[in-house]
């Protein structure tokens, strides 16, 4: 026996075709549950051009607004996201905020100990290194 013959293919629809189907399908179809309808108010079978070739040039333009539509909604989408991060970012704000003011505040109080403990220790100094002169001095008067 020889090998079954597997059918042409079929021919692709034309663009009338694919305009009824578009039409005649239902709101909820899987197909259009994705961004937005193509709308086909400009698509009428007496376009301008005439014919199939015309109704083929007016989907393909329907379907690059559609394109342009659906382009445009992400860069909404992502616009929406990066102002709800913003959103989260502002709201942390006064937390983050006031984890630093209380670090600094304590850095602050440190370096105030710090510096308290240099001039106590350079007064201390000071003191040591004029006794001895005196001394010195009483030495030397003798």
């Amino acid at each position: 026996m020889p090998p079954a013959r597997l059918p042409e293919r079929p021919k692709p629809p034309t663009g009338q075709q694919m305009l009824a189907d578009i039409a005649n399908a239902d709101d909820n179809d899987v197909v259009f549950l994705e961004g937005q309808a193509l709308d086909l108010s400009d698509l009428t079978p007496s376009t301008p051009e005439g014919g199939p070739e015309g109704a083929d040039k007016a989907l393909t333009e329907a379907m690059l607004k559609h394109a342009e539509a659906r382009e445009a909604a992400q860069r909404s989408y992502h616009k929406a996201l990066e102002l709800l991060q913003r959103v989260k970012t502002l709201e942390e704000s006064p937390a983050r905020l006031e984890l630093q003011y209380t670090h600094l505040s304590d850095l602050g109080q440190e370096m105030s100990k710090v510096i308290k403990d240099l001039q106590e220790s350079s007064s201390h100094v000071m003191q040591n290194k004029k006794e001895p002169k005196s001394s010195k001095g009483n030495k030397k008067k003798r």
